[in-house]
């Protein structure tokens, strides 16, 4: 099954713009070493079990968490992004690789895959999201406005072709009814729904 791109020419653009400027500022002014690549990896590893934690953590103790997905910094979201900060500064204190390159690595190559991908929301669930198949969504305070922005205006231009809004920018009366609200879906090759709370 196609994927359907959740992010317009504008969140697009902005991403793949700020991708390459948040991987390329950085190494310019520390330079690149193979540890860092290898720290860039371990991120990612980190940020996808991450993912899947809070969200089932979440899905089970905090449910109605999950419902507030579009706003800047929900709980869920602030979680990660926690993490990811911490496990960079980690790479950086306890290993000879450069923390920010690490990060700014990371986010960058995160914002490129999503501006790829079409994926919306936040940049962080980018590469977990490739892993693990699944599109699961949480509000970003660079993005989310862009991707409001876009789906305003697809939806008054162009409503008999506009592209699907980004699952965490749907209203209540969008989302599927009934369980745990959704942060993130995708239609698997059954047709099923998953939700960021976890199976």
């Amino acid at each position: 099954m196609t994927r359907s791109r959740e992010i317009g020419p504008i969140g697009t653009f902005s991403r793949a713009g700020a991708g390459l400027v948040a991987i390329t500022l950085p190494v310019a002014l520390s330079g690149l070493r193979w540890r860092d690549l290898i720290a860039i990896a371990g991120l990612a590893a980190v940020a996808t079990v991450a993912a899947q934690i809070i969200s089932r953590t979440y899905g089970r103790f905090a449910p109605a968490a999950l419902a507030r997905r579009g706003a800047l910094c929900g709980g869920p979201g602030c979680a990660l992004m926690a993490v990811v900060l911490v496990a960079a500064s980690a790479a950086g204190a306890l290993t000879s690789a450069d923390g920010s390159v690490v990060l700014w690595g990371f986010l960058g190559a995160s914002m490129l895959l999503a501006a790829a991908r079409g994926d919306a929301g936040c940049e962080v669930l980018a590469v977990p999201n490739a892993i693990t198949g699944r599109n699961d969504q949480i509000g970003c305070i660079i993005f989310t406005p862009i991707d409001k922005a876009e789906a305003h205006r697809r939806a008054h231009r162009h409503p008999a072709t506009q592209m699907p809004t980004p699952t965490y920018l749907q209203d209540s009366a969008e989302r599927p009814s009934g369980g745990t609200p959704d942060v993130g879906n995708r239609s698997d090759s059954s047709g099923t729904i998953s939700r960021f709370a976890g199976r």
